[in-house]
Order: C-alpha cells, then structure tokens, then sequence
C-alpha cells in the first residue's frame, strides 16, 4: 500500500510540474518575406532567444512556434538580410518583412591612381592622381591632386580629401568633402574653397538606375580686368547617376550660385577594371573649360 500511495505523489508531483511549465506558453505564427519585393522567404530561422526553441519558415515564408510567454523576444535571421527581434507581446500572427544586409567591403577599395590630365580649352598639359585609405569601420579616407598648365603661366590646381561612406546601408551611403581649387590664366584668376556632401541612394531612381544628390556650400573669390568679387559665398547643388551595363558610367551635373556669378560643372566618369576615364566640363561667368583624364588604377 505504501508503495503504491508513493507512486501517486510522483504521477501528482509530475503532473503538476507539467502544468506550471506548460501555462503561459504562446503558439505564435507569421510570414516572413522580402522587404522590397514582398515575395516569401524559405528556410528563415525563427527562434525564441534564450531558449533552444527554435523552428524556420516553409516554401511559402509561413511559420509558427510555441513561445514561453507574451514577454518572449524571438529572432528572425537569414543569410544576406538584416537581424531583426520582435517581442511578442498580446499578439499571435507576424507578418515579418527583412530588409537586405549590406556589407561594404573596404578592401575593395584600396586604390591609387595615377594618370594624364588635359584642360584641352587652356591647359593642355598635366596630370593627376588619387588614394583611397580604409579606416576601420569608419569609413574610407580619399585625398586627389590634379594640376593642369599650358607653360606658360595658365594653370588650374584642385585638391580634395574627404571620408567615403561615412554613412552606409544597403539602400543608402553618404560621402563628405573639403575642396580647394585654383585658377589663373592671363586675364582669369579664380579661387575656391567649398565643403560637400555626397548622398548615393539606391532608391528612388532614375531609369532604373542609382541616384546621387550633392550639396554644399563655399567661398569663391573671382578677378577679372573688369571684375573683382572677393569672399563671394555660394550654394552648391547637384544631382547624378550611376548607368549600368553595359555602359558603366558615372554622370553629375552641379551648379553653384556665387552670388554675382554661376558656376556649372558636368561630368562622365567610366571606370573598367583598372582603367579611368572621365571628360569634365566646367564654365565660371565667361570662363570654359573642357578637361579629360586618363588613369590607371593600382590595386593594393
């Protein structure tokens, strides 16, 4: 009889410690599916953090889970997306869109450039180049150097650096620059000092094709026989592209009002492998310059 008064204060105890384990606990269900696309997601993992609970998404992004309680945080993961982590709450059904992860490989971008540099209109004769430096996860240090001249006493000298991809996501990443540039020619003598900002957007776009937006500001100060505009602030604007194959250029248009004059500046940039090339036209009041570079990129 003892034995058998023992054996039910076991099954009680067990059964009871069913019951506590098992109250509270939240069936959950949801779809999971791409953020811009909206189509299903196979094989997603979906888990309860903390615990080994754990299931993944069907062929058609749907899946459900018995969670611990409302206050449960469950993880959605997939290779090439964004981690996100929802708690549960009061709710039952999850519709989960993930957006696509990004991840910009500096090393990549470990160029030095080198190559001739043309002003055809004043000074034919010169050169450039540019190095790009990863810094950790900040971003990439840029610095260029270009000098044009015709020998005899015309020249034109623009030095930039900056940090790209300061700000990076998959649909965004932004780049930030300090510019001087120089030009004298006999009766021309122009100088610039301007801080920019570039934003690289993969939406919305242009022809199916990326969008970049700049904008700036900088001081200018012009002389002229008949002119002479000192200290002359301006707001720079601009809009641009990336066209893709087959043609793989790179157009920008700018403009930036100097208070008493109009600067304009466009450009086609096309870059293939290790070769660069881009033609640049830039007009100041009365002055015109058409400038063609061609470079080789180093890779380390």
């Amino acid at each position: 009889m003892k034995q058998i008064t023992i054996l039910k204060i076991l099954l009680v105890n067990l059964t009871l410690m069913f019951c506590f384990q098992t109250y509270g606990q939240i069936k959950i269900s949801g779809k999971v599916c791409d953020n811009n696309t909206e189509e299903s997601l196979v094989s997603v993992n979906v888990i309860e953090l903390g615990t080994e609970n754990r299931t993944s998404t069907d062929i058609n992004g749907n899946f459900a889970l018995t969670v611990s309680n409302s206050e449960s945080l469950i993880e959605i993961t997939y290779i090439g997306y964004k981690k996100r982590e929802i708690r549960v709450s009061d709710k039952t059904y999850f519709e989960i869109k993930l957006k696509e992860d990004c991840f910009l490989d500096f090393f990549d971008y470990n160029d030095i450039c080198l190559g001739l540099s043309s002003g055809i209109l004043n000074n034919p004769i010169g050169g450039f180049g540019y190095l790009k430096l990863p810094i950790s996860k900040v971003g990439l240090m840029y610095g260029e150097f270009d000098y044009q001249s015709n020998l005899k006493g015309n020249y034109k000298l623009e030095a930039h650096t900056g940090l790209l991809h300061i700000v990076a996501d998959c649909e965004y990443n932004g780049d930030v620059y300090v510019n001087y540039r120089k030009i004298e020619n006999q009766d021309f003598d122009f100088n610039n000092y301007s801080l920019i900002g570039k934003l690289n957007l993969s939406k919305p776009r242009i022809f199916q094709n990326d969008l970049t937006l700049y904008f700036g500001y900088g001081i200018s100060t012009l002389k002229t026989p008949n002119m002479n505009y000192n200290n002359k602030s301006g707001y720079i604007l601009g809009i641009g592209s990336f066209i893709g194959r087959p043609l793989n250029i790179n157009i920008n248009l700018t403009g930036t009002y100097w208070t008493k004059y109009w600067e304009y500046v466009g450009e086609i940039k096309w870059e293939h492998k290790n070769i660069l090339i881009s033609m640049n036209y830039d007009r100041i009041k009365d002055y015109n310059e058409l400038n063609l570079k061609l470079g080789y990129i180093f890779n380390y």
